[in-house]
């Protein structure tokens, strides 16, 4: 295992307890280098629970990864191919997504549904995330909103009153504690009402 991947575990709290092993059908899903990380650390929570890595299997309220990839969960309500044919498998501190697509590491801004390209490996990924923790996980905020709030609960992700996408500002009092999956839904009904808009458009949002 590579240093940056042990640097990784070594920085987090591991969500659930070892997984048992897989089926075959399961275990083929997942990349190896994935696959070989979850079964180290069954699910990661990191800089302050603003990264949180799913686990292969859960027994508290936190979907696993395969759980989470289920098309009509949360990902369907994008309405694109290329978001139903990422594995998602980790989040920063505002539920925007990192994920493999084509066997590559994708991030995934959830608020404007696009997915671009981060890096080839997840070697290459742990490696981002340990040396630039703020950039990639939110860490900052999620640690300022942390010390004026609690600790956030578990499997919850920070949610801004303001959309980031209409110009609401990285600042602790624009943002709120939310369920990831509740977030999720609304952070895709949003990315769909604006998807075809042009810059500079006056927007008005209907939350349902």
């Amino acid at each position: 295992m590579r240093k940056s991947v042990q640097q990784l575990i070594s920085l987090g709290k591991i969500i659930a307890k070892p997984a048992q092993s897989l089926v075959n059908n399961e275990q083929e899903v997942l990349p190896k280098e994935l696959y070989r990380f979850l079964s180290c650390a069954n699910g990661l929570f990191a800089f302050e629970s603003a990264l949180m890595i799913r686990p292969l299997v859960c027994e508290n309220d936190i979907q696993s990864v395969f759980e989470w990839n289920e098309r009509d969960l949360w990902k369907s309500k994008y309405y694109n191919d290329q978001i139903l044919n990422t594995l998602f498998f980790a989040e920063d501190a505002f539920g925007c997504q990192f994920g493999y697509f084509e066997n590559q590491i994708y991030f995934f801004d959830s608020e404007t549904g696009e997915l671009d390209f981060l890096c080839k490996t997840f070697n290459e990924w742990s490696e981002l995330i340990v040396s630039e923790c703020r950039q990639y996980t939110g860490y900052q905020l999620m640690h300022e909103w942390q010390v004026k709030n609690g600790s956030i609960a578990q499997g919850n992700r920070l949610c801004p009153k303001l959309p980031f996408v209409l110009g609401g500002q990285y600042e602790i009092d624009n943002l709120y504690s939310i369920p990831a999956l509740e977030g999720m839904l609304l952070r895709a009904d949003i990315a769909v009402q604006i998807r075809d808009l042009p810059d500079g458009s006056e927007i008005q949002l209907k939350i349902e």
